[in-house]
Order: structure tokens, then sequence, then C-alpha cells
């Protein structure tokens, strides 16, 4: 954070007036925590040679740390719903080619969250120009719960049909971390069925062990620490085998880094607005690509067509009842995300 202030310090010292004018007017710093109760799971037990004990997982709370600098216009369909902003804002707006206004708009924005006991980071930072008859847009995004990273700088040409529709058509730079995983990596294919093999070479242990008083016997379970995590093979498959193999399929990829490409960029914008009915739908096609660096997949993707693509319709049907309907779904690099609602409103008076 303190390289963000010093930046935009010194910009301001640069630029002076012009990215006073540009940048900081109208602009919003933030910064929200929240803490929530989390989901509660149901119990379990086992029986082991000391009696019946509480496995139950215990999931920890959930959080949320978000801070974030923007500047982006509303459209006249976006009311700022609240006094303050804390970070989970969203509108179409962030993602559309064409902003509700000409000029300079961006987003930083960074989230650190835990839900449903996994943590992850969710990050966004975009900076778009729309000029006469061209735009410019420079982005990066990690949306750690869908495991998408990427980078992009976009350079097209505007062309307006009317005041509805945009389109827009140029060249992007794309960019995303490839991790290659071995065809047909199966952990059972070194160790077969001798599942406890596996933990031994991540430094747990066991120990056997014979109950006397009740005639069973079973294993005593060590983490790499040398700490008794389980008193039972059953209760450590449970809880711990699931984490083994993961960090084993992990061990056994290959990080090759940033790859980047060249995208043929084709983009649709349209924009109607009343006050009964309103639609904002945007689409952002890549048919084609060129890879600019050497791994071997660039030669299955030139002919991928990713797509960012969404819309906001919202109707008062009459003066007491209104339906609203908002999407956007992003495939890029063969990863897949997205967000869909549908609503009806009733007033009643």
């Amino acid at each position: 954070m303190k390289y963000l202030i010093g930046s935009i310090l010194s910009l301001a010292v640069a630029f002076g007036g012009y990215f006073e004018e540009n940048f900081l007017k109208y602009s919003t710093f933030y910064g929200s925590s929240s803490v929530s109760s989390p989901l509660k799971t149901g119990s379990q037990w086992e029986l082991t040679s000391n009696g019946i004990e509480d496995i139950t997982e215990e999931i920890l709370y959930d959080y949320n740390i978000s801070f974030g600098l923007r500047k982006i216009a509303r459209f006249k369909y976006e009311l700022k719903s609240k006094k303050f902003y804390d970070g989970s804002e969203s509108s179409g707006n962030e993602s559309a080619n064409i902003g509700a206004v000409q000029g300079w708009e961006y987003l930083l924005k960074y989230s650190q969250q835990r839900a449903f006991g996994e943590e992850f980071v969710n990050t966004e930072s975009w900076l778009r120009y729309v000029g006469n008859n061209f735009t410019v847009r420079a982005a990066y995004a990690e949306f750690g719960l869908e495991d998408l990273e990427y980078g992009q700088l976009d350079i097209r040409l505007k062309k307006s049909l009317g005041t509805k529709f945009n389109l827009t058509t140029g060249v992007a730079l794309r960019g995303h971390p490839v991790v290659e995983v071995p065809y047909g990596l199966n952990w059972a294919d070194e160790f077969g069925t001798h599942w406890w093999e596996l933990a031994y070479t991540q430094g747990w242990s066991d120990e056997y062990y014979y109950d006397e008083m009740s005639g069973t016997w079973d294993y005593y379970w060590y983490n790499p620490m040398g700490e008794m995590v389980c008193e039972s093979d059953a209760c450590f498959y449970d809880q711990f085998f699931d984490g083994i193999v993961n960090r084993f399929y992990q061990s056994q990829f290959t990080d090759r880094g940033w790859q980047w490409e060249m995208s043929v960029a084709l983009g649709l914008n349209f924009y109607h607005y009343s006050d009964k009915f309103w639609i904002h739908t945007w689409m952002s096609v890549y048919p084609y690509h060129y890879g600019l660096t050497d791994f071997n997949d660039h030669e299955n993707r030139e002919e991928s067509i990713d797509h960012d693509v969404g819309m906001i319709l919202g109707w008062k049907v009459t003066s007491h009842v209104g339906v609203f309907m908002e999407g956007r779904h992003l495939q890029y690099f063969d990863l897949n995300a997205y967000d869909f609602k549908v609503g009806l409103n009733y007033v009643f008076f």
C-alpha cells in the first residue's frame, strides 16, 4: 500500500493539475473488514480404544479484509445504495468496454477472504480511457475462488452507431500463469492401494498398537513435527489424506511462468435507458491468438474463442411490479468465471 500511495503522490507532483483533475477528482479510497460466523458442520464421532471421540471438523470464522481506490462514473440505472464503499460493490460498468463518460476511469481492488474454511485472495485492477474514436484498457485480475489470474492490455478503434451502439476492434496483449499437469497423473499408479506409503513420503509416520482390554488394534498417526494427530487409520484417512494427495499432485506440476499471447479483439456495446426500461449489454470476443512465449499449448489455443459477456436489464412492468436480470460470463484460457441473478420487486404502496 505504501508503494501505491507513493506512486500517486509522485504522479501528482509530475503531472500537477492534469493528474488531479483526471485521476483524483471524484475518486474514492476505501478500506473495510468484516467477520462472520462460519457454516456449522454436522457432528462426527469415532469409536476408538479410548471410547467415543468427537472428530467434528472445526471451521474457523469467515472474514473479509478489503481496500481499494476507484473512480467510476455510474450509468443512469446505477444507484449508490450505500453511503460508504466496502469493496463488495460490483457493477457491469466495471467490465464493459465503454464507460458512462469519456476520459479516464480506474479501479484498484484487493480483498483477502476466508469462506467455508478456505482462504483465498481476490484482486481486480483496471485503467480505462475512452476517447471519441478509440479505447485503451489495461487490467489485472486474480479470482482466487475460480483459480483464474490474468493480465491484459486492450487497444481498440471505436465506432459509434447512433447514441446506443458502439463497436470496437483491435488487439489485446494477454497473459496468465501456466502450470503444466502431467497427462494421466494418478497417485495410485505409484503407490497402489498402499495409501500410507504416500503419507510416509511427506513426513507423516504411524505406530502400531494393540489394546488388550478391547482386543482391538490400530495405528497412531504423527504429523511431520512428531505430534500425534490421530489414533486410528480411519481418522487419519478421513481428516488428512485429501491434503496429502493434493500436495502430491502439486509437487508433480511444472510451473511454466507467465505465458503471453496477442489476440484479435472484437467488441459490442449497447445501452438504452428510460424510466420504465433499461438494458446494458456488452461483449468482448477474442477469436484468434498468436503465442508470444514458448509454451506448446499455444498451438491448441490459436482457434479457441475467449469471451467476456454481460448484460443488465431492468423493467418496471407497472408502478408496483419490476423485474431485473444481471449476469456476466468470462471465459479466458479455457477457465470460467460467471455470476448471474434474476429477481422481481413488488412495491405495495
